[in-house]
């Protein structure tokens, strides 16, 4: 069974050292690359996000967003479900199941908490990224929060794996153009933070995928 083998398989990957930096940096262009060496103060604003994993006939699937337009720096992004913690959270990883179940009703007293990814600094929102990744058995009913999210994306890790591969468009900013990596999930640019993290996760199920026939 490829689901329950997989989820084995990620618990034990997870607690081994993480590409970090080096899978980060595969999703920006050279030239920006110093700023994965800034180093936040204490002004930067934590927040988590959680990486929903759940079978579909078998097959592991992660749940992302794409939010809504607003003037800020993540409008109209595809990400995970996640955001800032707030005071009435325990801690970063409650953070990142309320933020599950507000923007998309996801049903978090199934989640298993398997492991988390490397923190990642978000220079140009001053947030202190914390991913969390947890397993569970189905994700019904999935509901979008139509404040926030504009629409839910489920896609299968085999997708991301065989067929979204790293593309590139051209970010303008301060008259400077860059070429930005991204991944083409059906049709959507996803690029940023949320692309570091993919690619980091990516990285470490290489291990299992290159060993199945999918």
């Amino acid at each position: 069974m490829m689901f329950a083998d997989f989820t084995a398989f990620l618990e034990t990957a997870l607690q081994q050292p993480l590409p970090g930096k080096k899978a980060h940096l595969q999703m920006l262009p050279k030239e920006m690359s110093p700023r994965l060496l800034i180093q936040p103060d204490q002004t930067a604003r934590l927040s988590s996000v959680l990486v929903a994993v759940y079978p579909e006939k078998d097959i592991p699937h992660i749940v992302f967003i794409k939010r809504q337009e607003y003037n800020g720096a993540h409008s109209g992004q595809i990400s995970f479900p996640g955001g800032k913690k707030e005071k009435a959270d325990a801690n970063l990883w409650q953070t990142a199941l309320r933020e599950a179940r507000e923007e998309v009703n996801l049903d978090t007293s199934l989640i298993r908490r398997v492991g988390k990814l490397s923190d990642l600094y978000i220079e140009r929102s001053n947030h202190i990224v914390h991913p969390y990744v947890g397993v569970l058995p189905r994700a019904e009913n999935l509901v979008p929060d139509t404040y926030e999210v504009k629409s839910i994306i489920r896609a299968p890790l085999t997708y991301l794996w065989q067929e979204a591969k790293i593309q590139h468009f051209i970010l303008t900013r301060n008259q400077v153009d860059y070429a930005m990596p991204y991944y083409d999930l059906y049709g959507e640019v996803l690029w940023g933070a949320t692309a570091m993290m993919v690619c980091e996760f990516l990285q470490i199920c290489a291990p299992f995928f290159s060993a199945k026939e999918i």
